[in-house]
């Protein structure tokens, strides 16, 4: 007796469809914690390079000084939304993408397969999320700049852009929550992406059985 084709193939696209739920909700929590992180972040940052960093032009801002904060505190306010805008972009997110082929190196090459593009590598974050917060928190240096902070034109180092798109260069550490969300969002895509190889197996498998029975007929 063959195998039941049909039940296979039922089971294991509800088990697709439920890791594209559960992936779904893993890129929710991501774009929550990476919000109040960025929220804190440019708070922090600020602080330090006014107090600390840069005491000399904090005092010579004088009456500015509360304009200043004021603009810090709104786009600190903003970033939950700003990192909201930029994450619901389809770009970031492996589980939509709507082919299902699974290429050699996903299936042999474990550091060029999709779901270890969340992974860390030692200290280092995945570029594929890192870049998307970059460019939220990289809108800081536009209100360093406007209030001498940072002079571009004549550091180089205070230029918080690539290409034209406000964009923070230098090192910073996710927060641990980010982290570990970021690695979760990993292993469920590696189960999402096994799940469709295994579709793909079972349908190809069920047209080899097809075409056998049929030649076989003809005998």
């Amino acid at each position: 007796m063959g195998r039941n084709f049909n039940e296979i193939k039922k089971q294991l696209s509800e088990e697709i469809k439920q890791r594209q739920i559960e992936l779904e909700s893993e890129k929710e929590k991501f774009i929550e914690i990476t919000g109040s992180f960025c929220t804190h972040w440019i708070v922090d940052y600020t602080r330090r390079e006014a107090t600390h960093d840069k005491p000399e032009i904090t005092e010579r801002l004088g009456a500015k000084l509360k304009d200043f904060k004021n603009e810090v505190q709104i786009l600190a306010e903003r970033a939950p939304e700003l990192i909201k805008k930029e994450f619901v972009k389809k770009e970031y997110w492996k589980h939509y993408e709507t082919s299902d082929q699974i290429s050699k190196d996903q299936q042999s090459n474990y550091f060029n397969s999709d779901y270890n593009k969340y992974k860390f590598t030692g200290n280092r974050q995945p570029e594929i999320l890192d870049n998307g917060i970059r460019m939220v928190i990289g809108q800081l240096g536009i209100i360093l700049e406007k209030y001498n902070y940072s002079n571009p034109e004549k550091n180089s180092l205070d230029r918080w852009e690539k290409e034209g798109i406000p964009y923070y260069r230098y090192g910073f550490d996710w927060s641990q929550k980010m982290k570990e969300a970021s690695e979760i969002y990993a292993e469920k895509l590696k189960e999402f992406q096994e799940l469709k190889r295994k579709l793909k197996e079972i349908i190809k498998e069920e047209k080899q059985f097809k075409a056998q029975k049929s030649w076989d007929s003809l005998n």
